[in-house]
Formats: C-alpha cells, sequence, structure tokens
C-alpha cells in the first residue's frame, strides 16, 4: 500500500516510526502522551520485522505505528499482542507460501494437506481453523463454505510486503469471525517504479515462476503481479498446479486515498487422503476472484474509511480423481459469492479516542450438497458436467463504537459489536484492554474480550460418506481473558502472556467411537488456558556487519483444553496444537552471504482414525528447514533443503508430509 495523507505526526518525540497495518489506513496524531487503542498490540515475533524491532535512541518508547480499524498506535502503549512479518524476513525465509510462514508464528497452528500451501488451516491459541479471521490489506476475504479455503489467495508469496497476526478475540471491532484472533495480509508497498522476476526449481519437479511490476508517478501508485507453481507430487495423489495475478493501485487526491485491488487465482490438485482416507484417490480445483475498492479521507482530527468489496470462490471435489465406485454419481460443486460495503468513523483528542462503524456483508452459495434445494437447476460455470441444485443465502449487519482513554502511563479501551444475522437474529460482543508503562521499557497489560463465531455453510449443511451437517447449529460465543508484560530493549524484545477462553456452543464435527461419520453439533463447554513466551535479539555487530544484520527469535506456547465431550472423538476442537517450540535464526555473514535457519517442535493433543477405523494418538516431530543465499545489488540467489532431517510426520492423520526436499533458485530486481 502506499499512503500519502496518512499519517503519524509526533509533537515531542523523534519523528521516527514503522508503520503496522497501515493497509487500514487510519490517521491519529500523537501529541506530548502516547497514543493507543484497543484492539492491537506487539511485540513482535517470529520474524519479527526489522523496524519493529529497533528502538530508537532518541525516545523513551518504542515508536513502532500499529494501524488498526479504527486508528493508528504506537507500539509500547498498547495492550494486546500483534506479530508482524516483514518484506525482509520474507525473502530470506525458506518457504514459498504465505501457509508455510505462518508455520513459525507465535501461537500459530498450521495444519498442512498438501505441500508448498496447496491447502492449510490456520488457528490460534488452541482454536479451530474456521475461529480465524483472514484480511487482505484490510478486507475481510474469509470463506462461508468454509475455512479450509480462508488461505486459497489471489497472490503469491513474493506480492506480500508483511503480514500482521492479531491474537485473540477482534469480534468487537472486526466483526464475527474473528473468534480466537485475525490475520492481516499487506501486498505491495512498493513506493518506486520497478520490476521483479524469480524462479525456484527442486526436487519432485517442482517449479515456481513469478514476476512482478510497480509503477509511481506522481500521486498514482500501482502494482501487479504473476505467478505459475507446479508439482509432480511428493507421493502417489500429491501433484498440483497453480496460477494467481493480482493488481493494486492507489490515487491520492483532494478526496482523499482511493485504492484499488483485485485478484484471481486457479489451482488444482491431488488430495490424497485429504477428508478421508476410506477414499485416498481425491482430487480438488479451486478458483478465487476478490476485488475492492475503498476511500479514506482525514480532516483535522477525523477520518473517514468507506469500503466496498466482492468475492467469489469456486471448488470441485472429487472423491474419486478417477475409476469411481459404482455408487459415486457426481462431484461436489460450490459456488460462493461474498459482497460487502463498510464505513468507518473516527476522532482524535488529546486525551481520548472515539470511533464508530458499521458493515454489511451479504453470503450466497450455489451447490449441490451445501444448502436448500431448489426447484430446477442451473449450470456450474465452466464445468461441462457439473450443476447446482441447492442454494443458501444469509445477511450481516454489524455495528461497533469504541472509546479509548489515556494519561500517562495509562490506556484504557473499552468498544462493543452488535450483530444482526438472517438466520440467527441479534447478537452482541463486548470488550476492555488497559495497559501501564511501569518503565520506559516495560508495560504490563490485560484485556477481557468477548466473541462469537457463525456456523460456516459446511457445518450447517455437509452430508457425506463421512459426515453429516446440522441445519440446527447455533453461533459460538468465548469470554476470554489475558495477562501479560512485554519489554523492549536497545537490540531485543520480550513478552510473557497468561491467556484463558472460556468457549461455550463451540462448534465440532464428533462422533461415538462406534459411529462411522462425523456429526456438527455444539459442544457444551470448551475452556482454554495458556502460556505464551517470545523473546527476539538483534546482534549483527558480533558479526562486524550493520547492525540487526543478524536475529534469533524463540517463541514457545503450550496450551490446555477442557472440554466436555461426553466421550465423543472429536475431529477439530478436541484436537490442537498442545506445544509448540520455534526457532528463526537470520545472518548475513560475509559480503551479502547470510543463511537462515528455521526450526519447530510440535506436540499435538488428539488422535486421529484409521482407514481402519482405528484411533491413532498423534506424536510429537521436530522439523528443521535451512536456506542459504547470496545478494548482490539487485540480485539473490539461493539453496535451501525443507525438512533437513527427513522426517516422517504429519499434521493431519493418515497424510502424510513429504521428506527431504531441495530447491534452490534466484530473484532478480530491476
Amino acid at each position: 500500500m502506499f499512503r500519502k495523507s496518512s499519517l503519524a505526526v509526533f509533537h515531542k518525540w523523534s519523528n521516527k516510526g514503522w508503520a503496522i497495518m497501515d493497509s487500514l489506513r487510519s490517521v491519529v496524531k500523537i501529541g506530548m502522551i502516547p497514543v493507543t487503542y484497543t484492539l492491537v498490540a506487539l511485540p513482535v515475533f517470529t520474524f519479527a520485522s526489522t523496524d519493529s524491532l529497533t528502538v530508537s535512541k532518541n525516545v523513551d518508547m518504542n515508536e513502532v505505528v500499529i494501524n488498526a480499524v479504527a486508528t493508528k498506535n504506537v507500539y509500547s502503549e498498547l495492550s494486546r499482542i500483534v506479530i508482524s512479518i516483514s518484506r525482509d524476513e520474507i525473502g530470506n525465509a525458506p518457504v514459498h507460501s504465505v501457509q508455510d510462514l505462518l508455520e513459525q508464528v507465535l501461537g500459530a497452528d498450521v495444519r498442512s494437506r498438501g505441500a508448498l500451501g496447496v491447502q492449510a488451516d490456520v488457528s490460534l491459541r488452541g482454536g479451530t481453523f474456521d475461529q480465524v479471521l483472514v484480511l487482505l490489506n484490510g478486507v475481510n476475504i474469509t470463506d462461508p463454505q468454509t475455512g479450509h479455503h480462508n488461505l486459497n489467495l489471489p497472490l503469491d508469496l513474493e506480492s506480500v510486503d508483511r503480514i500482521e497476526i492479531l491474537q485473540g478475540p477482534g469480534t468487537r471491532v472486526y466483526g464475527p469471525n474473528a473468534f480466537t484472533g485475525a490475520i492481516n495480509i499487506v501486498t505491495g508497498e512498493q513506493k518506486n517504479s520497478g520490476a521483479k522476476v524469480g524462479v525456484t526449481a527442486g526436487g519432485y519437479g517442482y517449479l515456481n515462476g513469478f514476476g512482478s511490476a510497480a509503477w509511481a508517478k506522481n500521486n498514482f501508485r500501482s502494482f501487479i503481479s504473476v505467478s505459475h507453481a507446479r508439482s509432480d507430487g511428493y507421493s502417489p495423489n500429491t501433484d498440483f498446479n497453480s496460477r494467481s495475478l493480482f493488481y493494486h493501485g492507489q490515487l491520492f487526491s483532494l478526496l482523499g486515498t482511493t485504492s484499488l485491488q483485485a485478484g484471481f487465482s486457479d489451482k488444482g490438485f491431488g488430495a490424497a487422503s485429504f477428508y478421508t482416507p476410506k477414499y485416498p484417490n481425491q482430487y480438488e480445483r479451486t478458483k478465487s476472484f476478490f476485488s475492492s475498492i475503498s476511500q479514506v479521507k482525514t480532516i483535522w482530527d477525523f477520518t473517514i474509511n468507506t469500503q466496498a468489496y466482492w468475492r467469489r470462490h469456486q471448488d470441485r471435489f472429487e472423491l474419486f480423481r478417477d475409476n469411481p465406485a459404482s455408487w459415486y454419481k457426481n462431484h461436489n460443486y460450490h459456488l460462493t459469492d461474498v459482497i460487502g460495503g463498510k464505513l468507518h468513523g473516527n476522532y482524535n483528542t488529546e486525551y481520548s479516542r472515539t470511533s464508530i462503524g458499521a458493515e454489511y456483508r451479504y453470503e450466497h452459495i450455489y451447490s449441490n450438497v451445501l444448502g436448500i434445494l431448489f426447484a430446477d437447476t442451473l449450470d456450474v460455470p465452466g464445468e461441462s458436467n457439473g450443476f447446482f441444485n441447492r442454494q443458501k443465502a444469509r445477511h450481516n449487519v454489524n455495528f461497533n463504537l469504541e472509546q479509548t482513554f489515556y494519561f500517562q502511563g495509562f490506556v484504557v479501551s473499552a468498544g462493543a459489536m452488535a450483530l444482526w444475522n438472517s438466520d440467527f437474529g441479534w447478537d452482541k460482543s463486548f470488550g476492555i484492554d488497559a495497559s501501564y508503562a511501569v518503565l520506559n521499557t516495560t508495560r504490563v497489560f490485560g484485556s477481557i474480550n468477548q466473541s462469537l463465531r457463525l456456523p460456516t455453510f459446511t457445518d450447517l449443511y455437509y452430508n457425506g460418506p463421512t459426515n453429516v451437517g446440522n441445519p440446527d447449529l447455533k453461533p459460538e460465543h468465548a469470554l476470554s481473558y489475558e495477562v501479560g508484560i512485554k519489554s523492549s530493549f536497545k537490540n531485543s524484545i520480550l513478552q510473557l502472556s497468561l491467556i484463558r477462553r472460556e468457549g461455550s456452543d463451540i462448534i465440532d464435527w464428533v462422533k461415538d467411537p462406534a459411529d462411522a461419520k462425523y456429526k456438527t453439533r455444539n459442544l457444551t463447554n470448551v475452556t482454554t488456558n495458556g502460556i505464551e513466551v517470545g523473546g527476539a535479539y538483534s546482534f549483527g555487530e558480533l558479526f562486524l556487519q550493520a547492525n540487526n544484520s543478524s536475529k534469533l527469535q524463540v517463541t514457545y506456547s503450550y496450551y490446555r483444553n477442557e472440554k466436555e465431550s461426553g466421550g465423543l472423538i472429536s475431529a477439530y476442537s478436541l484436537d490442537y496444537l498442545k506445544q509448540k517450540l520455534a526457532m528463526n535464526l537470520t545472518s548475513t555473514l560475509y559480503k551479502g552471504i547470510g543463511f537462515t535457519v528455521k526450526a519447530t517442535y510440535q506436540d499435538r493433543a488428539g488422535s486421529f482414525t484409521t482407514a481402519a477405523n482405528q484411533e491413532v494418538s498423534y506424536s510429537p516431530f521436530t522439523l528443521c528447514d535451512i536456506r542459504v543465499f547470496k545478494t548482490f545489488k539487485h540480485l539473490m540467489i539461493f539453496g535451501e533443503v525443507a525438512n533437513v532431517f527427513d522426517k516422517d510426520y504429519a499434521d493431519i492423520g493418515n497424510i502424510d508430509q513429504p521428506g527431504r526436499w531441495f530447491k534452490g533458485g534466484f530473484k532478480f530486481d530491476i
């Protein structure tokens, strides 16, 4: 994103700042007392942003700026945890998809079904994959059909400028479905004209090529990217072929900042045992289109942000890729449309901030398995044999109000959201955050927040060989508590958080051990207790290189879920990442030669059902990936090894992940 009219003004501190979440383009002026907002905060961990780790020698506190939906804030004043992954760290990481990048995030559980971002589910803080809201440049692209499609993005990793992860509930500002957190993907913040191309090749017939171009002239910015990736697969029926096209433009005028984005992706892949081990020869193809336009205008201390968007997602799922059983009649076809509009404003004074907003969101699906039967049939676009005979639509309207007060070292923010849904009626969410600076380098914080999630269309209506939906489901709710402390010094940053989430009516696919099929239901109670610890240290000077050229980040999370399941076997909610230890080390050693090492230890609670209908517990595993690179003025060449020690492991039962995988390539900037 390219901002011109949106900026932070420091009257007392040195005029230095680093933008986080400014895809959401809100403005606040910071006067003699540091400013905060309710929703987001940092420290920045896992591939922590270079800028976000730096402590200015000219100020008493970090001036890392956070742009939330409602406003912009300063890191050291905020009462929540936001993790930011910068462009530099994305470029150095031995990964090739957003999904793989998120593996290192504190509190994140990424469960891959296929390699290199083919399909993966992401959850936060011991929750499920349907409880995370995903945004693209601040626009909600969460899929109402199923969370399995939330990361079907219309762009490649090289188009991403940074990724921000809000840890904990964000319902009162983002609306429903930010149940355990939110992920914001920000693209193309190139302020100068230029182009970039790159190619990566490796084992199993892997080939990935991308190209992008940026054009900047006067008050206009434009960014476009294209990519194509394919592989023969690391085992039978794990091949894939994907392509994407993305555009993002901005115009700065007297009317404010106008932003336009549009993207398309097309992905086909062998889905070996993706949803059931009984039929391993599955196949899936997805197409995703997304577009939005937004306008931001600031007059004195009042900012108005308007936004309109449309997302279309099409999916064909084949239970049998070839040689179907005699009883198998049709593939599953789905077409979802999400159309929305948002209006938000905030007003700032020296000691307070008021934010108010409203959003309308229309969600519709055509399908031959999900929704309510209608009299006729419709042809599936682009499919010669596909048809739709079911549909479902629902309307969402939500209103939110936030009030923040700040005085000296104290910050207190409170807010509420009211939601009307055409199926479930009225619902609400509230929350309060507070923090206090006990030292110039240390802040304690706490929060209490409600959250809610609406059932997906799959939760409500899917009936298949191993699953039975439930149209009588209710929304799920939770009340979350968090306390913590964070400290930031010249070359290091530390954070500790204790969390508790008391969930009610939690939606899950469950079954009795004697049953053959999973059914959706609202579990009575799911309570999560957890601890999160993270630290980062920049030590480039030890190698006589530029300051902060080398960094070490280490994070650890532990969660314990207590559930009233009545002895039922859970497919998701009773199956969570109990422990994760993650380490990331990046260093530039000599004349542009450097390396990145990332390692994770994962210990998962729960079990999975084998093809023989036996329950098997998950085994812990440790993974290590390495990249070695050499940078020139406009060129980077690299070689890497994924799963260095060739470990056998599975994020989801019955779906084996690839062993050791060699890749290499180059990136060239013009």
